[in-house]
């Protein structure tokens, strides 16, 4: 709101109400003279149109969140919202063949210049879009780590079962050892693959390959 100085350095009080004063009364408009109530602004924006305008923008943006989100919308529209928020895959029953990407390689993390651990072996996260899942593998000098071990995570979706999966270590194209997951969807293997490695992993209905990895 414009305001302007005075002679002498002295403020002159501003021709419009500032915002605060426009917010103060997007209540229930107090009559003139009520305690806190400035009068003046009150006959000001009923007198101009400009200030009214934007008195009845921040009434409406009062009254919106007064009533929330989710407000007395019909069943209908609130399931629509909620169809459209969320894919309609998502909540159907996983289903199908997938490439799992690979967001994590901590091989590929370490710093420029930086030596890992010896024996802190590599660890990877993969992902598809409803399922996550950790890996990893212990060097080849250690004793007590297990050789190779994971879980399977959910991340998104309708729920998956994680617990008695198919979980085979493909070398060189063809299917070598395999194991069967935990109810928590962890599985171990015992014996360290020699080279570069894949891992399927086979629920459901549904079956997950991961890139080549290289240990």
């Amino acid at each position: 709101m414009e305001v302007k100085r005075g002679g002498k350095g002295k403020v002159e009080e501003p021709r419009h109400p500032p915002i605060e004063a426009l917010l103060a009364m997007t209540g229930e408009t107090p009559a003139p003279g009520e305690p806190g109530t400035d009068a003046k602004w009150i006959e000001h924006v009923s007198n101009c149109p400009t200030c009214s305008e934007l008195f009845q923008e921040l009434r409406s943006w009062r009254d919106a969140v007064c009533r929330g989100d989710a407000g007395n919308a019909p069943e209908a529209w609130v399931r629509r919202a909620q169809e459209r928020a969320v894919p309609r895959s998502f909540l159907a029953p996983m289903f199908g063949t997938f490439r799992a990407d690979v967001v994590f390689d901590s091989g590929r993390a370490l710093a420029a210049g930086t030596r890992g651990d010896a024996l802190q072996g590599r660890q990877w996260v993969l992902a598809t879009d409803r399922l996550e899942i950790e890996l990893s593998i212990a060097a080849p000098e250690a004793v007590e780590a297990p050789p190779l071990s994971g879980q399977i995570l959910q991340i998104e979706g309708a729920p998956v079962t994680l617990g008695n999966c198919r979980v085979v270590v493909v070398e060189g194209g063809r299917d070598g050892a395999e194991t069967n997951t935990r109810e928590t969807g962890e599985f171990l293997f015992r014996k360290r693959p020699s080279g570069s490695f894949q891992l399927r992993l086979e629920g459901d209905g549904w079956s997950i390959v991961t890139p080549v990895l290289e240990p």
